[in-house]
């Protein structure tokens, strides 16, 4: 495994990045927000046009497998056949800039090269995780800095469908453990565990039957979400137990799924739609403090967000033959209120306002047209104006003054 080119870190940043914690808006200054939306969506739209697209890292006939965009380091990392190659942001100017690649990721027994699939930061941005795909029973970490493979961890005979931090954002910190879930258990792995199998058996739930799990989210208090291939949805308050919530699903399997910071809001992406749910309880038409992780509702409020039949045309005018999401996010960060969502289907990025939705205008804005299919895009940690967009071949940031 070799590390390419430039120094992989600068010192850490001090500052911080969050974005402050919103005050509610009067409705004086919502009237102005919506008057101004209008205008801002189209200079996002504008502006996304004048960032440039970095594709000189990738190597002949290889192309983009997955984009991860970093919490602590201000870092996003793309993952390429068995290479990782790592952009940072330039403040200055609104652009991403190359770092470094790390290149030849292999097997630490076999040294057989391998693509790193579902990736995911870990330890402060310090190091990452990921799978292979030839063998999901096991997890390796990789030393970011290093450039190197330093560990592999046997999940025993489960073959993990999806793994995330045991709370969100325990990327910031020096957390180690995290949840798993495999087709039909739910369960925590510490990797200090001493022997070869590091899943915590007390913190495991197995089902008899077999819900086929498929993607796994947590929230800041440590809930948990876990999708399946019917759509439906189960909630968590504790692990080791059946889930406080099932949410039956529509048919579409849950390919991704986040939590808001606050765990009302669980954003759900299927092939050619979005979901958002609204995990409050209501008694009546009053709202409680309670969230359907902690007190079961199996049918809670819902925004199905597909797009209408003009953006269709629109899109399927540019060749475009089959809708297909990619993952969905909120903007997001600690202190973040989150306000949008985003997501892409070839060429075009997408995304909603969540005051729109909760309104019924569950129309959303087609941010920009490139001349290359989109594979994922996501916000820049803290922000809500700032998307990094991986391309085929090539990484870019769109920015706007305002979205």
């Amino acid at each position: 495994m070799q590390i390419k080119n430039k120094e992989l870190f600068i010192a850490l940043d001090t500052s911080d990045d969050d974005a402050d914690d919103d005050e509610e808006e009067d409705n004086d200054d919502e009237e102005k927000e919506e008057e101004k939306e209008e205008t801002a969506n189209q200079s996002f739209s504008e502006d996304m046009g004048k960032n440039k697209i970095i594709r000189n890292f990738y190597e002949p006939h290889s192309k983009t497998d997955s984009l991860t965009v970093g919490f602590k380091l201000d870092r996003s990392y793309v993952v390429h056949r068995s290479n990782i190659s790592i952009l940072k942001n330039n403040e200055e100017d609104n652009e991403l800039e190359y770092v470094t690649t790390i290149s030849n990721i292999s097997d630490i027994k076999d040294k057989k090269h391998f693509t790193p699939y579902k990736p995911m930061l870990y330890m402060e941005d310090r190091a990452m995780l990921f799978q292979n795909p030839s063998d999901q029973t096991a997890i390796y970490k990789m030393d970011i800095e290093r450039g190197t493979i330093v560990e592999k961890w046997s999940m025993g005979n489960k073959a993990l469908t999806s793994f995330g931090p045991a709370k969100k954002y325990d990327q910031l910190t020096n957390e180690q453990s995290f949840l798993g879930v495999s087709k039909k258990s739910l369960f925590q792995v510490d990797p200090r565990i001493n022997s070869n199998n590091k899943i915590v058996l007390d913190a495991t739930f197995d089902y008899k039957t077999n819900p086929k799990f498929t993607s796994l989210t947590t929230s800041q208090e440590g809930y948990v979400s876990v999708g399946s291939t019917d759509g439906s949805i189960r909630l968590y308050d504790k692990l080791g137990i059946r889930a406080k919530t099932l949410i039956p699903g529509f048919g579409d399997e849950i390919k991704h799924s986040v939590i808001s910071n606050d765990g009302r809001w669980l954003l759900a992406t299927c092939t050619d739609h979005l979901i958002l749910y609204d995990l409050k309880i209501y008694e009546g038409k009053e709202t409680t403090d309670l969230l359907a992780f902690s007190k079961s509702n199996s049918n809670p409020k819902y925004y199905y967000l597909k797009l209408p039949e003009t953006i269709k045309t629109q899109i399927r005018s540019s060749g475009e033959s089959n809708i297909i999401f990619s993952r969905g996010y909120f903007n997001y960060g600690r202190y973040a209120k989150e306000d949008t969502v985003v997501t892409s289907t070839g060429k075009f990025i997408i995304f909603w306002k969540l005051r729109n939705i909760c309104k019924g205008i569950k129309e959303p804005v087609l941010l920009k047209k490139y001349d290359f299919d989109v594979i994922e895009d996501n916000f820049v940690y803290g922000s809500n104006n700032q998307v990094v967009v991986a391309f085929d071949k090539g990484v870019s940031m769109a920015t706007s003054r305002k979205v």
